[in-house]
């Protein structure tokens, strides 16, 4: 407060918008990079149910296929319906230039042959939508997410719920849609670092 002398705790949610072309400016040294790697990035836990978050907003969406089995008048939606409903959900989050994707990966973590295709094929879609988007495509390792969140790795999702709530200031009850909160939260802390130290002399 202008003429205090006290210290008064405020929470605040900065909104930036320019209309200048960041990523030029970034390339002729007008912009700094690791500040535009913090502008717009999506953090994304990509699977059956499939959390994501962004600086102002976040959710879960079900990518599941919408009838498994044939019914009256119906056909099974195909498995790889998924993939495309990914991609559509991308498009909805992205409202503007997305510098990085900051992706869950799923090393050590899936069992079965079937679970594994199904993980790389949807990271495979991020991967491809941050290609044609011109985004840096970050991966961190479920492991990596937890030794950040609790300090150690095997972390249970419940842990790591409540952590959400108590640090983040999460109303929700998605372990998902968590995940996807805590690797924004890994990206603003260590993504502008790295891309910091990568631009250095």
């Amino acid at each position: 407060r202008v003429g205090g002398t006290r210290q008064i705790e405020v929470d605040v949610r900065l909104v930036s918008a320019t209309n200048r072309n960041l990523r030029a400016a970034v390339a002729s040294g007008q912009f700094r990079e690791e500040l535009y790697y913090r502008v717009n990035v999506i953090a994304i836990d990509p699977g059956t149910v499939t959390g994501w978050a962004t600086a102002s907003r976040s959710g879960a969406c079900n990518l599941s296929p919408l009838h498994a089995a044939p019914s009256k008048g119906r056909s099974p939606e195909p498995e790889y319906a998924r993939c495309g409903k990914l991609w559509l959900l991308l498009d909805r989050i992205a409202t503007s230039v997305i510098s990085a994707v900051i992706c869950e990966g799923a090393r050590g973590f899936l069992k079965g042959k079937a679970a594994v295709r199904v993980s790389n094929e949807l990271r495979g879609v991020v991967k491809a939508w941050c290609w044609i988007r011109r985004a840096k495509y970050v991966e961190v390792q479920p492991v990596d997410l937890q030794r950040f969140v609790g300090g150690r790795g095997q972390v249970p999702k419940e842990e790591m719920l409540e952590a959400a709530r108590t640090r983040l200031g999460y109303h929700g009850h998605d372990d998902n849609e968590a995940d996807a909160l805590w690797l924004l939260e890994w990206g603003r802390i260590n993504l502008a670092v790295q891309m910091g130290e990568a631009t250095k002399p």
